[in-house]
């Protein structure tokens, strides 16, 4: 039977995790303070055999390497990731093994940073717990989701948009990946008041549909096919003060906390969403997706935007 232990670093709004089985465990993401996540592989009785990273972090320090160095783990980083420390490359599709049945999956995930990785753990080859910051990932969510329904990453401040986002006392319904990944969920939503949730469930689109139903989608897309198509509606959820910095010249600007407010504003036809890297586009185009209306989520950095031919002012 696999774990997953979630460690919590409230002042910088971080969660690392420890995830393994009956002798040995992988460490995600692990804080500079790598005595937290050393006492958890103790109290478990675990060698933590791997070190991942999903992607390496401008905004804390992480304790990857030191903890692979303490532990003698191997130190798994995505391959991307400009990086002058001796680590093992992950591409798209690597797999580890963790512990006996539980193998460890890489799935480039890029938005967040580029050569951004999320891990699917898998036990006895079913996958069993995502590690991506998200209740499901934006990547996920966007190829196949229940129709109507939002996503919210829980590392993109779930509790604050979903706060924001849906009318105070309507009923929420939490769709997770894992159980771990729905308890997480569940935590944030208390302390915004959101105390127990009408209904929850784990797994995905096919278990939650009807038989025979079809999950909803919607496309993802770069700033460069953003600038090769030239679509009519550019929409930026970013905040005021986020857009006074920079602009794409041309787009249409809702920030993200009242578009649920404003949706008759947007024009018909196809409106590609946007903001600083993907998140809040992600969460933006799954609420105009729940109303009927054809999204497309830029999924990518704004950095990218003027190298790929758009004008940015």
């Amino acid at each position: 039977m696999f774990f997953v232990e979630t460690i919590a670093i409230p002042g910088l709004g971080n969660r690392h995790y420890l995830a393994g089985g009956a002798t040995t465990a992988v460490a995600v993401d692990p804080p500079r303070d790598i005595d937290q996540v050393i006492a958890a592989a103790a109290r478990r009785g675990v060698r933590i055999a791997l070190v991942v990273e999903t992607h390496i972090h401008n905004d804390y320090v992480t304790g990857g390497l030191e903890l692979a160095r303490v532990t003698g783990a191997e130190y798994l980083v995505p391959a991307g990731a400009r990086v002058s420390f001796p680590r093992t490359p992950v591409h798209d599709g690597d797999s580890a093994s963790v512990d006996q049945g539980l193998t460890l999956h890489a799935v480039a995930t890029p938005g967040h940073t580029p050569h951004h990785t999320a891990y699917v753990l898998h036990e006895a080859g079913t996958p069993v717990a995502a590690f991506t910051g998200g209740s499901r990932h934006r990547v996920a969510f966007a190829e196949g989701h229940a129709p109507g329904t939002y996503n919210f990453e829980a590392d993109g401040q779930l509790a604050t948009y979903l706060a924001w986002l849906i009318p105070w006392g309507k009923p929420v319904t939490l769709l997770a990946e894992s159980p771990a990944q729905l308890a997480e969920a569940q935590r944030e939503l208390v302390r915004v008041g959101i105390d127990r949730p009408a209904a929850a469930a784990t797994g995905g689109p096919a278990d939650w549909l009807p038989p025979g139903a079809t999950p909803a989608s919607f496309r993802r897309a770069t700033f460069a096919e953003l600038a090769r198509e030239r679509p009519a509606a550019v929409l930026d959820v970013r905040r005021d003060s986020e857009r006074s910095g920079r602009r794409i010249e041309g787009s249409l600007h809702v920030p993200l906390h009242t578009l649920a407010g404003r949706l008759g504003e947007l024009p018909e036809g196809p409106v590609w969403v946007h903001c600083a890297g993907g998140m809040r586009a992600a969460g933006a185009a799954s609420l105009l997706d729940a109303a009927g209306l054809e999204a497309v989520a830029v999924d990518d950095s704004l950095d990218h935007a003027e190298a790929a031919g758009l004008t940015v002012t």
